[in-house]
């Protein structure tokens, strides 16, 4: 009797790179993810067309470096990121290690707030002696937004302030939390002042943890 081991063939998706020369010819195949359902692409669809502003945005300029550091820290901790914003100027960003069953974050406090109108000082967030109980009273609060978004995404976004010095970087989080809202924001170089002319926009769609 002979047994025969049928292993199981994962096929992927590739894409295909061509180049042709006088004397050589090189073609390279680079696997790439599954492709989206088709309810997935509509959803991003809908994400990249929004022309909606985020109810608040916090300004991370003043902690970007820090910023910067931590997330590319903590992508090597986990996919996903959790991204908080609270109105009184809190942005919480957190990592799941689902090992041990516990989360590694940072936590920058009293930030910008714009429009000013959307903060809201709270005295038992502030009185809170750690991250994470101020968080749950800015969540038990509704004062607080939430969500979760790629890692690795999160960490290249951010790192575009190194080389394209941006006066504000504006973040925020849409009203039914699909997407995280990047603004970089510059100055105009004649006046020297913010413009709204000079910006970049970035959306990371809302990923499931």
């Amino acid at each position: 009797n002979t047994t025969a081991n049928t292993a199981t063939t994962i096929t992927r998706p590739f894409l295909t790179f061509t180049s042709k020369g006088s004397n050589l010819n090189m073609v390279q195949e680079l696997p790439i993810s599954k492709p989206l359902a088709s309810t997935e692409v509509d959803a991003l669809i809908s994400v990249i067309r929004s022309e909606s502003v985020c109810p608040y945005y916090v300004d991370l300029i003043p902690v970007v470096e820090k910023l910067n550091n931590a997330v590319t820290t903590l992508k090597k901790i986990s996919e996903t990121i959790q991204v908080s914003l609270v109105r009184n100027g809190d942005a919480h960003f957190k990592a799941f290690r689902l090992q041990q069953y516990n989360t590694v974050g940072v936590e920058f406090r009293n930030l910008e707030v714009i429009p000013e109108t959307q903060r809201m000082t709270d005295e038992d967030i502030s009185q809170q002696s750690s991250p994470t109980s101020r968080l749950e009273t800015a969540m038990e609060k509704e004062l607080e937004s939430s969500l979760i978004v790629s890692s690795k995404q999160l960490a290249k976004v951010i790192s575009v302030y190194a080389y394209s010095k941006p006066r504000k970087l504006l973040c925020g989080i849409d009203h039914r939390a699909d997407y995280l809202h990047m603004l970089f924001v510059y100055v105009d170089a004649h006046s020297d002042t913010v413009t709204d002319k000079e910006s970049m926009s970035i959306k990371l769609a809302s990923r499931s943890q």
